[in-house]
Protein backbone atom coordinates (compact mmCIF):
# COMPACT_ATOMS: atom_id res chain seq x y z
CA UNK A 1 0.00 0.00 0.00
CA UNK A 2 1.23 3.51 -0.84
CA UNK A 3 1.87 6.25 1.68
CA UNK A 4 -0.16 9.45 1.08
CA UNK A 5 1.69 12.64 0.28
CA UNK A 6 -0.57 15.09 2.14
CA UNK A 7 -3.14 15.07 4.91
CA UNK A 8 -5.04 18.35 4.54
CA UNK A 9 -7.44 19.77 7.13
CA UNK A 10 -9.98 21.96 5.34
CA UNK A 11 -11.84 23.25 8.38
CA UNK A 12 -15.27 22.95 10.05
CA UNK A 13 -18.67 23.45 8.43
CA UNK A 14 -22.25 23.55 9.61
CA UNK A 15 -23.99 20.28 8.90
CA UNK A 16 -27.64 19.64 8.03
CA UNK A 17 -27.82 16.13 9.47
CA UNK A 18 -28.14 14.87 13.02
CA UNK A 19 -24.74 16.28 13.93
CA UNK A 20 -24.49 20.08 13.84
CA UNK A 21 -20.87 20.24 12.69
CA UNK A 22 -18.65 18.53 10.13
CA UNK A 23 -14.84 18.55 10.02
CA UNK A 24 -13.53 18.09 6.48
CA UNK A 25 -10.21 16.53 5.46
CA UNK A 26 -8.57 15.56 2.20
CA UNK A 27 -5.96 12.80 2.10
CA UNK A 28 -4.37 13.15 -1.32
CA UNK A 29 -7.56 13.06 -3.42
CA UNK A 30 -9.68 11.12 -0.94
CA UNK A 31 -12.22 13.17 1.06
CA UNK A 32 -12.81 12.30 4.71
CA UNK A 33 -15.22 13.88 7.19
CA UNK A 34 -15.82 13.57 10.91
CA UNK A 35 -19.02 14.69 12.63
CA UNK A 36 -19.51 16.48 15.93
CA UNK A 37 -22.62 17.24 17.95
CA UNK A 38 -22.03 19.29 21.14
CA UNK A 39 -23.98 18.61 24.36
CA UNK A 40 -27.40 20.26 24.35
CA UNK A 41 -26.63 22.91 27.04
CA UNK A 42 -23.76 24.38 24.96
CA UNK A 43 -25.00 23.65 21.42
CA UNK A 44 -26.10 27.16 20.50
CA UNK A 45 -22.90 28.85 21.67
CA UNK A 46 -20.38 26.69 19.75
CA UNK A 47 -18.23 28.53 17.20
CA UNK A 48 -15.86 27.52 14.40
CA UNK A 49 -12.88 28.02 16.69
CA UNK A 50 -14.43 25.69 19.28
CA UNK A 51 -14.87 22.97 16.66
CA UNK A 52 -11.25 23.50 15.60
CA UNK A 53 -10.23 22.26 19.05
CA UNK A 54 -11.78 18.89 18.13
CA UNK A 55 -9.70 18.89 14.95
CA UNK A 56 -6.44 18.78 16.95
CA UNK A 57 -6.80 15.20 18.31
CA UNK A 58 -8.32 14.09 15.00
CA UNK A 59 -5.32 15.39 13.03
CA UNK A 60 -3.07 13.45 15.43
CA UNK A 61 -5.18 10.31 15.05
CA UNK A 62 -5.35 10.45 11.24
CA UNK A 63 -1.61 11.15 10.97
CA UNK A 64 -0.80 8.03 12.99
CA UNK A 65 -3.34 6.08 10.91
CA UNK A 66 -2.42 6.94 7.30
CA UNK A 67 1.15 8.25 7.89
CA UNK A 68 1.25 11.12 5.35
CA UNK A 69 4.50 12.81 4.40
CA UNK A 70 3.14 16.21 5.44
CA UNK A 71 0.13 17.70 7.22
CA UNK A 72 -1.35 20.97 5.95
CA UNK A 73 -3.92 22.91 7.96
CA UNK A 74 -5.82 24.99 5.45
CA UNK A 75 -8.42 26.52 7.75
CA UNK A 76 -8.18 30.32 7.27
CA UNK A 77 -8.90 31.02 10.94
CA UNK A 78 -6.01 28.77 11.93
CA UNK A 79 -5.53 26.75 15.09
CA UNK A 80 -3.64 27.41 18.29
CA UNK A 81 -0.11 26.00 17.99
CA UNK A 82 -0.26 22.32 19.00
CA UNK A 83 3.13 21.23 17.62
CA UNK A 84 4.40 19.89 20.97
CA UNK A 85 1.25 17.84 21.57
CA UNK A 86 1.25 16.60 17.97
CA UNK A 87 4.89 15.48 18.05
CA UNK A 88 4.59 13.76 21.43
CA UNK A 89 1.37 11.88 20.60
CA UNK A 90 2.17 10.90 17.00
CA UNK A 91 5.64 9.64 17.91
CA UNK A 92 4.20 7.40 20.65
CA UNK A 93 1.44 6.04 18.40
CA UNK A 94 3.81 5.33 15.48
CA UNK A 95 6.35 3.61 17.74
CA UNK A 96 3.61 1.47 19.25
CA UNK A 97 2.63 0.30 15.78
CA UNK A 98 6.28 -0.35 14.89
CA UNK A 99 6.67 -2.64 17.91
CA UNK A 100 3.49 -4.54 17.08
CA UNK A 101 4.23 -5.00 13.37
CA UNK A 102 8.03 -5.52 13.84
CA UNK A 103 9.03 -2.53 11.71
CA UNK A 104 11.69 0.14 12.47
CA UNK A 105 10.68 2.78 15.07
CA UNK A 106 9.51 6.15 13.76
CA UNK A 107 12.55 8.32 13.06
CA UNK A 108 10.56 11.41 12.11
CA UNK A 109 7.03 12.77 12.33
CA UNK A 110 5.20 14.25 9.30
CA UNK A 111 5.76 18.00 9.12
CA UNK A 112 2.97 20.35 10.21
CA UNK A 113 2.21 23.39 8.02
CA UNK A 114 -0.14 25.98 9.49
CA UNK A 115 -0.63 29.70 10.13
CA UNK A 116 -1.10 29.55 13.89
CA UNK A 117 -3.64 31.68 15.69
CA UNK A 118 -2.31 33.70 18.69
CA UNK A 119 -2.99 32.00 22.04
CA UNK A 120 -5.84 33.26 24.20
CA UNK A 121 -5.43 34.60 27.71
CA UNK A 122 -7.69 33.06 30.31
CA UNK A 123 -10.34 35.58 31.39
CA UNK A 124 -12.99 33.56 33.19
CA UNK A 125 -12.65 33.04 36.94
CA UNK A 126 -11.81 29.60 38.27
CA UNK A 127 -14.69 27.51 39.62
CA UNK A 128 -13.35 25.67 42.64
CA UNK A 129 -16.16 23.19 43.31
CA UNK A 130 -17.49 22.40 39.80
CA UNK A 131 -15.96 19.69 37.62
CA UNK A 132 -16.72 18.07 34.26
CA UNK A 133 -16.07 14.32 34.54
CA UNK A 134 -15.43 12.07 31.57
CA UNK A 135 -17.60 9.02 32.20
CA UNK A 136 -17.19 5.68 30.40
CA UNK A 137 -18.98 3.22 32.69
CA UNK A 138 -15.64 1.58 33.62
CA UNK A 139 -14.44 0.94 37.17
CA UNK A 140 -12.14 3.99 37.14
CA UNK A 141 -14.78 6.53 36.11
CA UNK A 142 -17.36 5.07 38.54
CA UNK A 143 -14.98 5.29 41.52
CA UNK A 144 -13.94 8.78 40.39
CA UNK A 145 -17.57 9.99 40.36
CA UNK A 146 -18.26 8.68 43.87
CA UNK A 147 -15.00 10.10 45.18
CA UNK A 148 -15.85 13.57 43.85
CA UNK A 149 -19.40 13.40 45.25
CA UNK A 150 -18.04 12.35 48.66
CA UNK A 151 -15.73 15.38 48.57
CA UNK A 152 -18.64 17.73 47.86
CA UNK A 153 -17.91 18.69 44.26
CA UNK A 154 -20.69 19.69 41.87
CA UNK A 155 -20.24 16.99 39.23
CA UNK A 156 -21.16 17.28 35.54
CA UNK A 157 -20.89 13.77 33.98
CA UNK A 158 -19.81 13.90 30.32
CA UNK A 159 -20.45 10.92 28.01
CA UNK A 160 -18.84 10.77 24.56
CA UNK A 161 -20.64 8.77 21.87
CA UNK A 162 -18.06 7.76 19.24
CA UNK A 163 -20.53 5.85 17.11
CA UNK A 164 -19.29 2.34 17.96
CA UNK A 165 -21.14 -0.54 19.55
CA UNK A 166 -19.76 0.15 23.05
CA UNK A 167 -22.23 3.05 23.23
CA UNK A 168 -25.07 0.53 23.63
CA UNK A 169 -23.63 -0.38 27.03
CA UNK A 170 -22.36 3.10 27.81
CA UNK A 171 -25.72 4.87 27.46
CA UNK A 172 -27.39 2.62 30.08
CA UNK A 173 -25.58 4.74 32.66
CA UNK A 174 -27.52 7.90 31.83
CA UNK A 175 -30.53 6.81 33.89
CA UNK A 176 -28.36 5.56 36.75
CA UNK A 177 -26.44 8.84 36.93
CA UNK A 178 -29.73 10.74 37.07
CA UNK A 179 -30.70 8.60 40.09
CA UNK A 180 -27.67 10.09 41.84
CA UNK A 181 -29.15 13.55 41.25
CA UNK A 182 -26.68 14.30 38.45
CA UNK A 183 -27.38 15.74 35.03
CA UNK A 184 -25.24 13.80 32.49
CA UNK A 185 -24.64 15.33 29.07
CA UNK A 186 -23.85 13.55 25.80
CA UNK A 187 -21.59 14.66 22.95
CA UNK A 188 -21.39 12.83 19.62
CA UNK A 189 -18.07 12.67 17.76
CA UNK A 190 -17.94 10.21 14.86
CA UNK A 191 -14.38 9.71 13.59
CA UNK A 192 -14.20 6.05 12.66
CA UNK A 193 -15.73 5.52 9.18
CA UNK A 194 -12.49 5.11 7.23
CA UNK A 195 -13.14 2.34 4.71
CA UNK A 196 -11.87 4.41 1.74
CA UNK A 197 -8.68 5.19 3.65
CA UNK A 198 -8.21 1.54 4.57
CA UNK A 199 -8.69 0.42 0.96
CA UNK A 200 -6.15 2.97 -0.29
CA UNK A 201 -3.51 3.00 2.44
CA UNK A 202 -3.94 -0.28 4.31
CA UNK A 203 -4.93 -0.88 7.91
CA UNK A 204 -2.15 -1.28 10.42
CA UNK A 205 -3.38 1.21 12.99
CA UNK A 206 -3.15 -0.33 16.44
CA UNK A 207 -5.03 2.11 18.66
CA UNK A 208 -6.60 5.55 18.53
CA UNK A 209 -6.08 8.89 20.24
CA UNK A 210 -9.20 8.43 22.35
CA UNK A 211 -8.15 10.51 25.36
CA UNK A 212 -7.50 13.43 23.01
CA UNK A 213 -11.04 13.23 21.58
CA UNK A 214 -12.56 13.06 25.06
CA UNK A 215 -10.54 15.88 26.64
CA UNK A 216 -11.07 18.20 23.65
CA UNK A 217 -14.85 17.70 23.72
CA UNK A 218 -14.93 18.10 27.51
CA UNK A 219 -12.76 21.23 27.40
CA UNK A 220 -15.06 22.95 24.90
CA UNK A 221 -18.10 22.10 27.02
CA UNK A 222 -16.37 23.19 30.24
CA UNK A 223 -15.45 26.56 28.74
CA UNK A 224 -19.07 27.19 27.68
CA UNK A 225 -20.33 26.29 31.16
CA UNK A 226 -17.69 28.40 32.92
CA UNK A 227 -15.92 25.41 34.48
CA UNK A 228 -12.17 24.97 34.36
CA UNK A 229 -11.60 21.48 35.82
CA UNK A 230 -11.80 18.47 33.51
CA UNK A 231 -11.59 15.19 35.45
CA UNK A 232 -10.67 11.75 34.11
CA UNK A 233 -10.64 8.37 35.85
CA UNK A 234 -6.96 7.52 35.38
CA UNK A 235 -5.12 5.35 37.91
CA UNK A 236 -1.34 4.89 38.06
CA UNK A 237 -0.83 2.03 35.56
CA UNK A 238 0.06 4.38 32.64
CA UNK A 239 3.11 5.58 34.58
CA UNK A 240 4.36 2.01 35.07
CA UNK A 241 3.48 0.23 31.83
CA UNK A 242 5.61 -0.23 28.75
CA UNK A 243 8.58 -2.16 27.35
CA UNK A 244 11.65 -1.61 25.21
CA UNK A 245 11.57 -2.33 21.51
CA UNK A 246 15.21 -2.14 20.61
CA UNK A 247 16.27 1.15 22.21
CA UNK A 248 12.80 2.70 21.97
CA UNK A 249 10.44 2.67 24.95
CA UNK A 250 6.88 1.72 24.02
CA UNK A 251 3.92 2.61 26.22
CA UNK A 252 0.44 1.71 24.99
CA UNK A 253 -0.98 4.07 27.65
CA UNK A 254 1.28 6.99 26.75
CA UNK A 255 -1.68 9.32 26.12
CA UNK A 256 -2.81 8.77 29.74
CA UNK A 257 0.55 9.59 31.32
CA UNK A 258 0.95 12.65 33.50
CA UNK A 259 3.59 14.14 31.16
CA UNK A 260 1.39 13.89 28.08
CA UNK A 261 -1.72 15.18 29.84
CA UNK A 262 0.30 18.19 31.03
CA UNK A 263 1.17 18.98 27.40
CA UNK A 264 -2.49 18.57 26.45
CA UNK A 265 -3.58 20.86 29.28
CA UNK A 266 -1.11 23.54 28.20
CA UNK A 267 -2.18 23.26 24.53
CA UNK A 268 -5.94 23.41 25.13
CA UNK A 269 -5.57 26.18 27.71
CA UNK A 270 -4.02 28.42 25.03
CA UNK A 271 -7.12 27.88 22.87
CA UNK A 272 -9.73 28.69 25.54
CA UNK A 273 -10.76 31.51 27.86
CA UNK A 274 -10.38 29.35 30.97
CA UNK A 275 -7.40 28.22 33.02
CA UNK A 276 -7.99 24.59 32.11
CA UNK A 277 -6.87 21.94 34.62
CA UNK A 278 -6.87 18.21 33.84
CA UNK A 279 -7.22 16.08 36.96
CA UNK A 280 -7.69 12.57 38.34
CA UNK A 281 -8.32 11.95 42.06
CA UNK A 282 -7.37 8.26 41.67
CA UNK A 283 -4.03 8.92 39.95
CA UNK A 284 -2.14 7.40 42.89
CA UNK A 285 -4.05 4.09 42.97
CA UNK A 286 -3.36 0.72 41.39
CA UNK A 287 -6.08 -1.15 39.49
CA UNK A 288 -6.42 -3.50 42.47
CA UNK A 289 -6.99 -0.59 44.84
CA UNK A 290 -9.58 0.96 42.51
CA UNK A 291 -11.49 -2.33 42.44
CA UNK A 292 -11.21 -2.58 46.23
CA UNK A 293 -12.86 0.82 46.59
CA UNK A 294 -15.46 -0.15 43.99
CA UNK A 295 -16.48 -3.13 46.12
CA UNK A 296 -16.29 -1.32 49.49
CA UNK A 297 -17.40 2.27 48.77
CA UNK A 298 -19.73 2.14 45.73
CA UNK A 299 -23.37 0.98 46.23
CA UNK A 300 -24.05 -2.44 44.69
CA UNK A 301 -26.47 -1.16 42.03
CA UNK A 302 -23.67 1.02 40.59
CA UNK A 303 -20.99 -1.69 40.50
CA UNK A 304 -21.92 -3.23 37.14
CA UNK A 305 -19.03 -1.67 35.27
CA UNK A 306 -17.67 -2.36 31.80
CA UNK A 307 -13.93 -2.08 31.07
CA UNK A 308 -13.94 -3.92 27.75
CA UNK A 309 -13.70 -2.28 24.33
CA UNK A 310 -16.02 -4.92 22.88
CA UNK A 311 -18.91 -4.22 25.26
CA UNK A 312 -22.40 -3.97 23.76
CA UNK A 313 -26.06 -4.15 24.82
CA UNK A 314 -25.87 -7.89 25.54
CA UNK A 315 -22.46 -8.14 27.22
CA UNK A 316 -20.40 -5.90 29.48
CA UNK A 317 -17.24 -7.89 28.76
CA UNK A 318 -16.29 -10.01 25.76
CA UNK A 319 -14.31 -12.45 27.93
CA UNK A 320 -11.74 -12.93 25.17
CA UNK A 321 -9.33 -9.97 25.42
CA UNK A 322 -6.34 -9.15 27.63
CA UNK A 323 -8.28 -6.42 29.48
CA UNK A 324 -11.02 -8.91 30.41
CA UNK A 325 -8.42 -11.42 31.61
CA UNK A 326 -6.76 -8.78 33.78
CA UNK A 327 -9.98 -7.46 35.35
CA UNK A 328 -11.39 -10.95 35.93
CA UNK A 329 -8.22 -12.03 37.73
CA UNK A 330 -8.29 -9.01 40.04
CA UNK A 331 -11.93 -9.68 40.94
CA UNK A 332 -11.04 -13.20 42.08
CA UNK A 333 -9.08 -11.89 45.08
CA UNK A 334 -12.14 -11.60 47.36
CA UNK A 335 -15.58 -13.16 47.82
CA UNK A 336 -17.24 -9.84 46.93
CA UNK A 337 -15.16 -9.67 43.76
CA UNK A 338 -15.96 -13.24 42.75
CA UNK A 339 -19.68 -12.61 43.21
CA UNK A 340 -19.47 -9.50 41.04
CA UNK A 341 -17.49 -11.35 38.34
CA UNK A 342 -20.41 -13.79 37.93
CA UNK A 343 -22.58 -10.83 36.91
CA UNK A 344 -20.01 -9.19 34.65
CA UNK A 345 -18.63 -12.20 32.75
CA UNK A 346 -20.47 -14.95 30.91
CA UNK A 347 -17.82 -17.56 31.71
CA UNK A 348 -15.10 -18.34 34.24
CA UNK A 349 -11.87 -17.17 32.59
CA UNK A 350 -9.73 -19.25 34.96
CA UNK A 351 -10.71 -22.20 32.77
CA UNK A 352 -9.03 -20.55 29.75
CA UNK A 353 -5.27 -21.12 29.90
CA UNK A 354 -4.54 -19.47 26.55
CA UNK A 355 -5.92 -16.07 27.54
CA UNK A 356 -3.55 -16.01 30.54
CA UNK A 357 -0.37 -17.04 28.65
CA UNK A 358 1.24 -13.57 29.07
CA UNK A 359 0.98 -13.97 32.87
CA UNK A 360 1.84 -17.70 33.03
CA UNK A 361 4.99 -17.54 30.91
CA UNK A 362 7.59 -14.75 31.21
CA UNK A 363 8.68 -15.35 27.63
CA UNK A 364 5.46 -13.65 26.52
CA UNK A 365 5.45 -9.86 26.33
CA UNK A 366 3.14 -7.98 28.66
CA UNK A 367 -0.13 -7.44 26.69
CA UNK A 368 -0.57 -4.17 24.83
CA UNK A 369 -3.66 -3.07 26.71
CA UNK A 370 -4.77 -0.54 29.33
CA UNK A 371 -3.93 -2.76 32.28
CA UNK A 372 -1.79 -2.69 35.40
CA UNK A 373 1.26 -4.68 36.44
CA UNK A 374 1.71 -8.43 36.11
CA UNK A 375 2.30 -8.63 39.85
CA UNK A 376 -1.35 -7.72 40.48
CA UNK A 377 -2.46 -10.80 38.52
CA UNK A 378 0.19 -13.05 40.10
CA UNK A 379 -1.02 -11.96 43.56
CA UNK A 380 -4.53 -13.02 42.56
CA UNK A 381 -3.25 -16.41 41.39
CA UNK A 382 -1.54 -16.95 44.74
CA UNK A 383 -4.60 -15.98 46.78
CA UNK A 384 -6.76 -18.36 44.75
CA UNK A 385 -4.33 -21.22 45.31
CA UNK A 386 -4.97 -20.80 49.05
CA UNK A 387 -8.66 -21.59 48.43
CA UNK A 388 -7.73 -25.01 47.03
CA UNK A 389 -9.09 -24.23 43.58
CA UNK A 390 -8.08 -26.66 40.83
CA UNK A 391 -9.07 -24.54 37.83
CA UNK A 392 -6.75 -25.02 34.80
CA UNK A 393 -5.16 -21.56 34.94
CA UNK A 394 -4.33 -21.98 38.63
CA UNK A 395 -2.98 -25.50 38.05
CA UNK A 396 -0.74 -24.13 35.32
CA UNK A 397 0.41 -21.32 37.61
CA UNK A 398 1.14 -23.73 40.48
CA UNK A 399 3.65 -25.66 38.37
CA UNK A 400 5.06 -22.80 36.29
CA UNK A 401 8.64 -21.55 36.27
CA UNK A 402 7.24 -18.02 36.31
CA UNK A 403 5.73 -18.71 39.74
CA UNK A 404 9.03 -20.00 41.12
CA UNK A 405 10.79 -16.83 40.01
CA UNK A 406 7.94 -14.69 41.36
CA UNK A 407 8.12 -16.30 44.81
CA UNK A 408 11.91 -15.93 44.94
CA UNK A 409 11.93 -12.28 43.86
CA UNK A 410 8.62 -11.17 45.31
CA UNK A 411 8.75 -7.63 46.63
CA UNK A 412 6.05 -5.39 48.09
CA UNK A 413 4.62 -2.86 45.67
CA UNK A 414 6.36 0.50 45.93
CA UNK A 415 4.42 3.39 47.38
CA UNK A 416 3.20 5.70 44.64
CA UNK A 417 4.55 9.23 44.69
CA UNK A 418 2.13 12.13 44.70
CA UNK A 419 0.81 12.71 41.20
CA UNK A 420 0.23 16.24 39.85
CA UNK A 421 -3.14 15.08 38.45
CA UNK A 422 -4.44 14.80 42.02
CA UNK A 423 -3.83 18.46 42.93
CA UNK A 424 -6.65 20.21 40.97
CA UNK A 425 -9.19 18.10 42.91
CA UNK A 426 -7.27 17.95 46.17
CA UNK A 427 -10.36 17.42 48.37
CA UNK A 428 -11.27 14.23 46.49
CA UNK A 429 -7.62 13.12 46.46
CA UNK A 430 -7.47 13.40 50.25
CA UNK A 431 -10.55 11.21 50.58
CA UNK A 432 -8.88 8.60 48.35
CA UNK A 433 -5.79 8.68 50.58
CA UNK A 434 -7.93 8.28 53.70
CA UNK A 435 -9.68 5.28 52.14
CA UNK A 436 -6.30 3.85 51.19
CA UNK A 437 -4.91 4.24 54.72
CA UNK A 438 -7.93 2.55 56.34
CA UNK A 439 -8.59 -0.11 53.67
CA UNK A 440 -7.96 -3.66 54.93
CA UNK A 441 -9.28 -5.50 51.88
CA UNK A 442 -6.74 -7.81 50.14
CA UNK A 443 -7.87 -6.37 46.81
Amino acid sequence: MSRPQTLRYLGPKRNKGKCKWRLDFNIDDIPYSAFYNPPAPSRNSITDQDVNLLAIPLIIDLTADVKPKQVIIQNPAGLTDFTELYTDAVTALLNEQAAEWKTPPACDVPTLHCRWRPPKRSKKKETLNEVVVGFSGGKDSIVTIFTLLEAGYHVHPFLLNEGDRTWQQHRTWITRLKRLGLNPVVSYFLTSRRKKLTDSFGQKYLSCYQIGFLVAAMAVYAEKMGINRVVLGIENSPEKSGFFYGRTFINHQHQKTRAHLNIMEKTFRKALNIKLRIASPIAGLTDSEVLGFMLDKVPGRFQNFSSCGAANSSSRHCGCCDKCAFVFALLQKTKKGRRLSHELFKRDLFYDVEIYRPWLDRRFRNPIACIGSRQEVWTSFEQNLLTGSDKPVLDKWRLSTTRKIYLLTKRPLKKTKENSLEKPVILASRIVKNWKNTNKSPV
